[in-house]
């Protein structure tokens, strides 16, 4: 992995977090294993919910799904953070609560509750999707022959299970097949669609999509807006569409063109890979040889941002920067075409905090958004900064020591530690022993370890 090393991932006995997240919240709970069964501490580290479960899951969204028996034969049951199950243990799979609704499945059928623990999809479906503004996806029958519709927070059923494919597209609409080949775009509340006008149908990007549409002789492709107007039409293939510029395909390369007149934006011979603009800026790729291939940026008036020179750039992300490679080493770029990081480094990982993890020679420092070393080459291993902390390594993966440091570079909490990762709210994990079979804990952001290591 380039972005950061393998050992920072929590993989091993099942503590897997979903997101990082800089959100102090003493109500958060945590998950821990004691003498084999499973319960749940608030950051004080005094235990909230008994351990008592054979596997317990994260919390999400106030709620989380606890299992009794084994991972195959056992049941599961949804509890919320006051410890109360709000349904007995009576499903065979289970999983979060996402905009409001709990998917579960019940010999083999699907179905959804409320956040009460009240059946609003009735336990009949073969399978389901997730909702998505307010409806939800539910078909019937086997694999292959798999029909489906769309249900809606009140368990109605507003289209029937007839379409081959039915995928949320965005801005609230759906589209939807009957054979898999002919396509519709319908918002629920419209009814069934009388006519699959298109041959394709893209997700909406930015407030649009691309479609295909069937035309006399050849296809009419077609960039469609939110209100579901066409704001561009053309017999040449469209890839993307976004902030008024169209990328059209023909052939092997691609050209950018304004919707509003047409014109050429850029090269008019094209270019062997383009995409989508993103805050008046494009990257290019130039040169039909794919392992040869150069890439650079564009602005949206065409004139080149970056010339043609880097073997790769990354998309441009919110702290304006884009990771590049030349000759394999990275650096980064910012949005007016500097290298704000010079290419000398062998991996780097992601700018976090102003800061972002950089090797060579095998040791690993810091570098600020102006290239800056502002950390030493002297860890041999390091992570992304996450809410003002980033772990490092002494020695190698397994026997080495690993520490918590601040932006500044010093080490915090005057320790090291066998295994450490990423503060988690108000805690962090940590670990002691063997990896695999290792004690497991939680310490605060004081130093202090509330959970001690066990299991």
């Amino acid at each position: 992995m380039k972005k950061s090393l393998a050992i920072f991932l929590l993989v091993q006995a099942g503590f897997v977090f979903s997101q990082q997240s800089s959100a102090h919240d003493d109500a958060q709970l945590y998950r821990v294993l004691d003498d084999g069964v499973w319960g749940y501490i608030d950051s004080s580290g005094a235990v909230r919910i008994p351990p008592q479960f054979d596997y317990a899951f994260p919390f999400r969204n106030g709620f989380s799904v606890v299992r009794r028996g084994s991972e195959r034969e056992g049941v599961r049951a949804f509890i919320s953070e006051s410890g109360d199950l709000i349904t007995d243990f009576r499903f065979d799979r289970a999983y979060h609560f996402v905009n409001g609704f709990g998917k579960a499945v019940i010999d083999g059928k699907w179905g959804f509750l409320t956040e009460d623990g009240e059946t609003i999809v009735p336990f009949i479906w073969d399978a389901a999707g997730t909702f998505r503004e307010g409806h939800v996806a539910v078909g019937t029958g086997s694999f292959r022959d798999r029909r489906w519709g769309l249900l809606d927070t009140e368990g109605r059923l507003v289209l029937p299970n007839v379409y081959r494919r039915l995928h949320y597209a965005g801005e609230g609409f759906w589209r939807i097949s009957v054979d898999g080949d002919s396509w519709a775009l319908v918002r629920p509340g419209d009814g069934a669609p009388q006519e699959f006008p298109y041959s394709r149908l893209g997700n909406f990007t930015a407030g649009y999509l691309v479609a295909e549409r069937r035309g006399e002789g050849a296809p009419v492709y077609e960039a469609i807006d939110s209100d579901h107007e066409v704001v561009y039409s053309s017999r040449l293939n469209i890839r993307t569409y976004a902030e008024g510029i169209v990328e059209i395909r023909e052939g092997n390369r691609s050209q950018y063109r304004r919707a509003t007149d047409d014109t050429i934006i850029g090269d008019s011979e094209g270019y062997a890979q383009a995409g989508r603009f993103a805050n008046g800026r494009a990257i290019v790729g130039v040169g039909d040889n794919w392992r040869e291939r150069k890439w650079g940026v564009i602005a949206a008036d065409g004139s080149s941002v970056v010339p043609p020179l880097f073997d790769r750039i990354e998309r441009f992300t919110e702290d304006g920067l884009a990771r590049v490679r030349v000759n394999e080493m990275y650096g980064f770029l910012d949005t007016s075409g500097r290298l704000v990081v010079p290419a000398v480094w062998e991996r780097t990982g992601s700018f976090s905090e102003g800061l972002c993890p950089v090797m060579r020679d095998g040791k690993w420092g810091y570098v600020d958004s102006s290239g800056t070393l502002v950390i030493d080459l002297e860890y041999d291993g390091a992570s992304d900064f996450v809410d003002g902390y980033a772990v490092v390594r002494v020695g190698d993966r397994s026997g080495g020591t690993r520490y918590y440091i601040e932006p500044d570079g010093s080490v915090a909490f005057g320790r090291g530690f066998e295994w450490a990762y990423a503060f988690e709210g108000l805690l962090a994990h940590i670990a002691e022993g063997d990896f695999n079979e290792g004690a497991f804990g939680y310490m605060n952001r004081e130093g202090s370890v509330v959970w001690g290591p066990r299991n």
